[in-house]
């Protein structure tokens, strides 16, 4: 026999109902340059934009996993140490930073070699899209960790409305640049949406909770900007030699540089040995 506990439900649909407005939001917002674009332009314009989309948003895979493993050691730290939340979130951040900035720097500096070798030449006037849209992937990366540490702390109620607002510049943007610049216009306006950074001090603004996480959210793109320098040199000094070899090269100096600076050390890679061990254990319980 069943019974429905309308009390818990509709807790349950108050929590979530902001998530749920929230996710439509963030979908459209992906998606709604490439209508205008087909809309604005052509059809040609909407497939070299695409091929410029699906390269960036194969990164995806990463947060998107990340986030899933992580997001119940979030809810249990929440809950059981503050200090222990804010250190999880923070280290979260320094991590999606370490792995998505050189990325984008070499991405944007290898777009063309990039399109190349996956599109062939017909679609090389996709390689300026490119360049523009893969810095927008160091918004999504530290975004899901931003998410998921909002979730936990429950504060999604105070955040419904930003989305909505990101929705609605990323399609002024769109109308004002596709027109003038093309498909580089529109993965502009793209970046310029997903960062959202005037929309984001606005949200620490008045969302007092949200504000140390939000420095931690800028704090962590530093040392790992500064030590993706050199490989950007590297990289565009070098752009023409062996592209297997110019990337292991520039991976190599990029770790050199992080392990110098002590942006990854010893204690990093013990952290990470306490969260898997910490997540295996309680899946070994929930067994």
């Amino acid at each position: 026999q069943y019974h429905i506990d309308y009390t818990v439900l509709k807790f349950i649909l108050s929590c979530s109902l902001p998530l749920f407005i929230m996710s439509v939001f963030i979908a459209v917002n992906h998606r709604i340059d490439q209508i205008l674009i087909f809309n604005i332009l052509d059809s040609k314009s909407l497939g070299l934009y695409s091929a410029a989309v699906n390269l960036t948003e194969a990164w995806n895979i990463i947060p998107v996993a990340f986030s899933a493993s992580v997001f119940p050691l979030f809810s249990s730290y929440f809950s059981e140490s503050k200090d222990k939340f804010t250190r999880l979130y923070t280290k979260s951040f320094q991590y999606m930073s370490i792995i998505i900035i050189p990325i984008a720097f070499g991405t944007a500096l290898l777009s063309k070699r990039v399109i190349d070798l996956i599109y062939g030449d017909a679609f090389l006037d996709a390689s300026g899209a490119l360049s523009v849209l893969i810095w927008s992937e160091i918004f999504s990366f530290l975004g899901s960790v931003y998410g998921i540490a909002i979730i936990a702390a429950g504060l999604q109620k105070k955040l419904i409305f930003f989305p909505i607002m990101g929705g609605m510049l990323n399609v002024l943007l769109n109308l004002i640049l596709i027109p003038r610049y093309g498909i580089v216009g529109a993965a502009v306006a793209s970046f310029i949406s997903y960062g959202g950074s005037p929309l984001l001090l606005l949200q620490w603004y008045y969302i007092k909770e949200a504000r140390q996480i939000g420095i931690e959210y800028f704090k962590s793109t530093v040392k790992p900007l500064l030590c993706a320098l050199p490989m950007a040199v590297f990289i565009y000094s070098f752009s023409s030699i062996n592209l297997f070899v110019l990337i292991c090269t520039s991976g190599f100096i990029y770790s050199f540089f992080l392990i110098i600076t002590g942006c990854l050390g010893r204690e990093d890679f013990r952290y990470a040995a306490q969260i898997i061990q910490w997540k295996t254990i309680n899946m070994a319980d929930a067994r």
